[in-house]
């Protein structure tokens, strides 16, 4: 069990360091694609080749070619458990072998052999990213130097492989480097665009996912590509479905409205809305409808944005509510006021006409006193004689001030 896991250990060490970037789930579908093809060919063309020269005299060209068949038999039954590195290994390497071991025998790959190197090369980068591109130019390279070391020490028979002179082997191998750095600098600007499209892509699911609101996105349709949220069915159920099949009948001449007029503008639209749980509790919600564009411009689709203002709504009536019971306490307010007012009114009658016939008598037999006993009284009882007809005087002065009050008081500013 130890062995076991050290070893899956160690492939999964293999696979994040070759493994090509995540490119989205097409990409990862061709490159399953390309595998299954590339190692069905190896295992056909591997048998009938391999069987071919067999016939002939079994060598190491007939070996390679039966080695080549199996690599195709394996990396078929690794596809299909889902394991896309060991065959992306397994088949540019038997590929190579096949190729020098054709090369030492004058086979017919002698004049395409630099292809075939570049073939591989560029097979490999594909499939496992642009570490690949320099380890497999780096076997190209070694592959080449052994056929031309085998034939520069006597190992081949003059006459029977593809005569390698050192010059070639150098313009190959110069060749075979130049495109694997190129193919490096192209991958790696492609790994490294791909892991901020990737990067990008995560942090706007997380927002999107993570918001307060419901957010849906739909084709032209109307039919369901995304939602982050929904408070009554599973999301994975409403994907794919029409958005339609989610709102009630009698807002769906509203949404459709809303939707055609934003398909026909570009341009945002808004519109309220309400639902009614099993719990008979009203929900209202805001829903506003905006295009999704394509790269030249076009509608490709609508978004969704729906916010829960049940909360605002609530407010909304428990201010109107609260202005209502303010208005009819104003009311109430404004009818004491009057009755205070009415009341003050006939206090003010009563000041008026009750007080002033005693302050006349008063003033008028103090005046009376004056005229007729001036001569009894003498300087000091006329003193206090003109004293009390001035107090009299005084008080229907105040009398005066307090009715005008009155009067003030009733008046509108």
């Amino acid at each position: 069990m130890k062995g076991k896991g050290s070893l899956k250990t160690r492939m999964d060490a293999i696979e994040r360091l070759f493994f090509p970037p995540n490119l989205g789930k097409n990409t990862n579908r061709q490159r399953t694609i390309v595998l299954q093809a590339t190692s069905l060919l190896a295992l056909t063309a591997g048998l009938l080749l391999g069987l071919k020269n067999a016939s002939i005299g079994f060598g190491h060209l007939a070996l390679s070619l039966f080695i080549l068949a199996g690599v195709g038999a394996f990396s078929l039954w690794f596809i299909r458990r889902g394991r896309l590195v060991i065959p992306s290994f397994l088949l540019p390497l038997s590929a190579l072998l096949v190729l020098a071991s054709n090369l030492l025998v004058g086979g017919s790959l002698q004049e395409s052999g630099p292809l075939v190197y570049s073939v591989v090369v560029v097979y490999a980068s594909f499939l496992l990213g642009k570490r690949a591109a320099l380890l497999f130019a780096g076997l190209s390279i070694f592959s080449r130097a052994l056929v031309y070391f085998a034939f520069s020490y006597g190992l081949v028979a003059d006459g029977v492989g593809v005569q390698e002179n050192l010059s070639g082997l150098i313009v190959t191998s110069f060749l075979i480097s130049l495109m694997a750095g190129f193919l490096w600098i192209m991958l790696d600007s492609l790994e490294r665009s791909a892991d901020q499209v990737s990067t990008s892509e995560a942090r706007w699911r997380s927002l999107v996912e993570n918001a307060p609101i419901t957010i849906i996105s739909t084709n032209t349709q109307g039919d369901i590509q995304f939602i982050n949220r929904s408070a009554n069915i599973s999301v994975s159920e409403m994907i794919g479905k029409p958005i339609l099949d989610f709102v009630r009948m009698k807002e769906n001449k509203r949404a459709v409205a809303t939707s055609r007029k934003v398909l026909r503008t570009g341009k945002s639209a808004h519109f309220e809305t309400v639902a009614r749980y099993i719990e008979d509790r009203e929900m209202f919600y805001n829903v506003s409808v905006g295009p999704i564009f394509g790269i030249e411009g076009e509608i490709e689709g609508l978004t969704f944005i729906i916010s829960d203002i049940t909360e605002q709504k609530q407010s909304e009536d428990e201010i109107h509510r609260l202005n209502a019971e303010l208005e009819l306490m104003v009311q109430e307010r404004t009818a004491q006021l009057e009755t205070s007012n009415q009341e003050l009114a006939s206090l003010s009658y009563s000041i008026s006409h009750d007080l002033r016939t005693p302050l006349r008598a008063i003033d008028g037999f103090s005046l009376a006193l004056l005229e007729d006993y001036k001569y009894v009284l003498d300087e000091q009882g006329r003193d206090y004689l003109n004293r009390v007809r001035a107090a009299s005087q005084h008080m229907g002065t105040i009398i005066d001030d307090l009715l005008r009050l009155a009067r003030i008081s009733r008046q509108k500013f």
